[in-house]
């Protein structure tokens, strides 16, 4: 499981995420997962990469984003890369008979962001993957995040906390995400975990702040 937040503002974007990775076949480990190319930056839920594979979630966004195109162009090409290396994976899989791999990323959640024209954007690509008797369909779907609403990865501990503080935390974005994440991984440290990267995207630049543990503020 992971803790992924993204909170959409007039001015400003803010990226969050916890840095467990869990694995089916390895001992967890941590993993940042807020990469950024060029000016877009970007978190997921799922699959990260599989070394068993190759699989690079970087891979689909670099070869998805193209100099020129608007966002709404890039997060399609990103979807159209993102699909073909999880269909590639997931062959790969069902050709070694790694069942527990194909169980556990059945689902994936890609959040994708930057300003374009001095204006914040927002995309959520989910993928979802339906066995069949012959195979396999992976389903997907983009959507457009509006100004002051959200898209997450979260259970109810860090719902529940967000809910009851959005308030307390208006005048401090990034501190109120890392208090999201923070109640996640206090309800399941078993699935979620430090360090949590915490990105602010304005027109001016991008910053992360790192926290490393419940001490670290």
């Amino acid at each position: 499981m992971t803790a992924i937040l993204v909170l959409k503002y007039p001015d400003e974007i803010i990226l969050a995420a916890d840095g467990k990775m869990t694995s089916v076949r390895d001992e967890d480990s941590v993993v940042r997962k807020i990469r950024g190319v060029g000016n877009y930056f970007f978190t997921a839920s799922g699959l990260i990469f599989d070394k068993t594979t190759g699989f690079q979630l970087l891979n689909a966004v670099m070869f998805g984003i193209v100099d020129g195109q608007t966002f709404e162009e890039n997060v399609q090409d990103v979807e159209r890369h993102l699909k073909y290396y999880l269909t590639d994976t997931y062959k790969k899989w069902r050709a070694a008979g790694d069942t527990d791999s194909l169980q556990h990323y059945r689902n994936q959640k890609f959040i994708l962001v930057t300003f374009e024209d001095g204006q914040p954007k927002v995309s959520v690509i989910q993928c979802s993957r339906e066995d069949t008797q012959d195979g396999f369909t992976i389903h997907s779907e983009i959507t457009n995040i509006d100004s002051e609403k959200g898209g997450w990865v979260l259970g109810d501990a860090a719902l529940q906390f967000a809910d009851q503080n959005g308030q307390a935390y208006r005048n401090d974005h990034i501190e109120f995400a890392f208090k999201i994440i923070q109640a996640e991984i206090k309800n399941t440290p078993q699935y979620v975990g430090y360090p949590i990267d915490v990105l602010r995207l304005t027109e001016d630049g991008a910053e992360i702040r790192t926290r490393l543990s419940d001490e670290d503020e």
